[in-house]
């Protein structure tokens, strides 16, 4: 699988997994060489941290053939996914047995993922990306895995998302993207569509999963043990750890640090965005029927494109809900969140909560909504105050619906406004609007000592610091989040 002479066999240990007891942990680094290929394993490592060489080749048909390991984990190493050689006969086909049901890349350099990234591997139920740098990710990267459950990329620069590298994963229940920088999701990047026949998504949330207290400051490090693979000391408390479960666990997420054992609903499906950096988020970029809950929290978007969220929320086993707290937005245009939805005539209903975020400019009609969700707050959000900013306050809602063909929209313009304030923290933006009513005070402003900070996302080099930009008041966003969840999954009349 790599270049370079290997001198030495590779550590093979008793598995750490209890579910494998006949299995066995081989862990290989750049010198060393895997010698016997007739072992049940249940996980294998490769370790190119420090080697002179970290390229390293991934051709699955043979890893799955000739090793066959149920778990594989790659560290520190230079990626390159080798093109599947073409089978021409159904024996051939025949004759590639599956076997990995989890990949885990930690700290792990991508030029790009291409299209056949991950071809072919029929059992791959999660990947993981946990540090790194991927520099595109291709159309059709991440498709046609139908056992897919769960992505996850953490502490990870991006470049470019391109249109449809997230399709066709019918089982797909998480999509999470944590502490991560991206340039661009280009439009439908993220494409995932009902299919006909899928089956009930009424699937339980693993118990382990939950935003949970816990974590200090600093980088996530990988620490080897007897008991398998650990991802520990992330700054927000996010930990893979080894053992019964494997390392794929996720056995605790913090949303925020005065939050303390936060859970997330028992049934469905999500989308998880947490204190990225995204600096283009294009029109119906994330194009979905097939989830439940969206969690849109403590991130920068610098530009939110027309219904960049073009989602139908939809949990046949209790509430949806999209969440959108303590963001920062640069740039909301026309109809930016107008894409989110509830699914007419279901027994539950979704949820919409708007809270702690910042806005620096929206533009007319960027707060219409369709009126198939339910608003559960829109309080304690704040705006640039300059009245040449604040259009989208004076328009009508007649205005706001010409030419929408989702109508009619809630037009929840005067509610915000009451409940918002300027970038200041105590002036009423209800208070400051009602200066704006005449061109001679278009160009006001009561912010004149607001500043942000974010992170440059670069696609040429590896970046140094992947940390998020930095939300402010997070105690209040906590309090908004424990109210979201705790009324809405206590309320029976819901």
């Amino acid at each position: 699988m790599t270049r370079g002479q290997r001198t030495e066999d590779c550590d093979i240990l008793p598995s750490s997994s209890t579910q494998e007891n006949d299995g066995v942990d081989v862990h290989c680094n750049c010198m060393q060489r895997l010698t016997q290929t007739d072992l049940s394993i249940s996980q294998l490592t490769i370790n190119q941290t420090g080697c002179s060489d970290i390229g390293l080749e991934l051709l699955w048909s043979d890893l799955e053939s000739m090793v066959s390991p149920s778990r594989l984990v790659l560290v520190g190493a230079r990626v390159f996914f080798v093109k599947p050689r073409p089978r021409p006969t159904a024996s051939a086909a025949a004759s590639w047995t599956p076997s990995i049901s989890s990949v885990f890349f930690n700290n792990c350099t991508f030029e790009y993922l291409p299209s056949h990234a991950f071809r072919g591997m029929r059992l791959l139920a999660n990947i993981t990306f946990n540090n790194g740098y991927i520099g595109i990710v291709k159309s059709n990267a991440f498709s046609h895995l139908p056992q897919l459950k769960k992505v996850e990329i953490s502490n990870v620069t991006m470049g470019v998302m391109e249109s449809r590298c997230f399709n066709n994963l019918p089982a797909l229940q998480d999509l999470h993207i944590i502490h991560s920088n991206v340039r661009e999701m280009e439009t439908e990047a993220v494409s995932l569509l009902s299919h006909v026949g899928q089956t009930s998504r009424c699937d339980v949330i693993s118990d382990s999963t939950s935003l949970a207290n816990g974590g200090g400051e600093g980088r996530n490090d990988v620490v080897g043990s007897d008991e398998g693979m650990n991802v520990v000391g992330s700054d927000e408390g996010m930990n893979v750890v080894g053992g019964s479960e494997g390392m794929t666990d996720v056995v605790g997420r913090e949303l925020f640090t005065s939050v303390s054992n936060l859970s997330l609903p028992e049934y469905g499906s999500r989308i998880l965005l947490f204190k990225n950096n995204i600096e283009v988020v294009s029109p119906h970029a994330i194009t979905t029927d097939t989830f439940g809950f969206l969690i849109v929290g403590g991130n920068y978007i610098g530009h939110l494109g027309t219904e960049a969220f073009n989602m139908e929320l939809y949990n046949e086993c209790e509430i949806a809900a999209a969440l959108f707290v303590g963001n920062i937005f640069g740039k909301v245009d026309k109809f930016g969140l107008a894409g989110v939805r509830g699914r007419d005539g279901m027994s539950y209903q979704t949820f919409l909560a708007l809270s702690n975020n910042t806005f620096l400019d929206v533009s007319s009609g960027g707060f219409t909504l369709p009126p198939s969700l339910v608003i559960f707050t829109l309080k304690e959000n704040h705006f640039d105050c300059s009245c040449d900013k604040l259009d989208w306050v004076h328009v009508s809602s007649d205005d706001e619906n010409t030419n929408r063909q989702l109508t009619p929209k809630q037009n929840v313009v005067k509610e915000l406004v009451q409940e918002s304030y300027c970038l200041d923290g105590y002036t009423k933006l209800s208070t400051f609007t009602s200066t704006c009513n005449d061109d001679s005070n278009r160009s006001n402003s009561t912010n004149t000592n607001y500043t942000t900070t974010t992170t440059t996302t670069t696609t040429t080099t590896p970046p140094t610091d992947s940390s998020a930009t930095k939300v402010t008041s997070l105690s209040m966003t906590a309090c908004v989040l424990t109210l979201v969840f705790g009324w809405l999954l206590s309320s029976p009349s819901h």
